[in-house]
This record gives structure tokens, sequence and C-alpha cells, in this order.
């Protein structure tokens, strides 16, 4: 008899969120880096692209290149515990 393990999906995840401006999520880590050259789009905390993990996200690293965070990029995020913004 053969037995079969199911395959765990990552729930990994990332898209854009400017011009040239990225973002991904780490289920392992519970982060979102936000990373690339440039602003990030202004939305609200129901439509940011990373909404569905915004109870999950317990971190937030904006990466060197970013000049303008969005406004209410991180409402909602009940759990966040840690941001970290480049000089």
């Amino acid at each position: 008899m053969m037995m079969s393990l199911p395959l765990m999906a990552s729930a990994d995840d990332s898209g854009t969120c400017g011009y040239d401006v990225t973002w991904r999520y780490e289920e392992a880590t519970h982060t979102l880096i936000i990373s690339g050259t440039g602003m990030m789009e202004t939305s609200y905390a129901f439509l940011t692209p990373w909404h569905k993990y915004r109870d999950m996200i317990l971190k937030v690293i904006v990466e060197d290149g970013i000049t303008i965070i969005g406004e209410k990029a991180f409402s909602g995020c009940s759990s966040l515990t840690s941001v970290s913004i480049p000089q």
C-alpha cells in the first residue's frame, strides 16, 4: 500500500503596489516586504494588495529605494509589532 502525504502549498504571495514598487508576504515569518524604487500607491486599508494578510502580518520591512509610503498602507494590520524603515 502506497501512502501519499499532502503537498503543503505556500501562502507566500507578491505583487505590485506602485510603478516600480513591489510587495511580498512571507508566511513563514509573517513578514510584509516592500521593495523597489519610488513611491507606493496610496490606498485604503481594505484596498491594499495584501489586505487578506493584514491580520497575520507581524513585521513590515520597507527596503532602501522606497521614497514614499502610501497613506494607510498598514492600517488594519492588527498584529503588527515591528516596522523597519530605511533612513
